[in-house]
């Protein structure tokens, strides 16, 4: 499911990273968190790494946080509750700090796929859409004006 990535194009990605998204790559601190989220689930073998690298996969774009658990399930083995559990972590404690970052990201991954063909051997910048609504609250990104109803009948009044 996750395409190889070439040391070139890793450096490429990040090197045009934002520095919040470069050092959550390589921050001690989020190496703790993935290691932690992994014992804790029972994950305590070479899976940790790869884990750790898919987290970076998606800090750089080449992942989208929407594709972290099917990618640890279908590439890694694990049990579909487990990496929940193990997602719901690093959601929480890796990419919501980077929000922003992650969804400018995604919005320049965007403009550079519109309207132009892509090279093939490129590293793709999947889309980042942060749309696990049970962890990460919605943005201005998120929302569609067109569906807000304004006009909420169940209000109950205060007083």
């Amino acid at each position: 499911m996750q395409k190889e990535i070439s040391e070139q194009q890793f450096w490429e990605a990040y090197d045009a990273a934002s520095a919040e998204l470069q050092n959550a790559i390589f921050s001690e601190e989020t190496a703790k968190i993935i290691f932690n989220a992994c014992v804790e689930n029972k994950v305590e073998d070479e899976r940790i790494s790869q884990i750790a690298q898919s987290v970076g996969d998606v800090l750089l774009g080449f992942l989208s946080p929407e594709q972290l658990q099917p990618t640890l399930e279908l590439d890694l083995n694990l049990e579909p509750q487990t990496a929940e559990n193990i997602c719901q972590i690093i959601y929480d404690s890796v990419f919501e700090p980077v929000r922003p970052q992650l969804a400018e990201l995604y919005l320049q991954g965007k403009k550079e796929n519109n309207g132009s063909k892509e090279k093939e051997g490129e590293g793709t910048k999947i889309k980042v859409q942060l749309k696990t609504e049970k962890t990460l609250p919605k943005t201005s990104l998120d929302i569609d004006s067109k569906k807000t109803d304004k006009n909420d009948s169940y209000r109950e009044s205060i007083g």
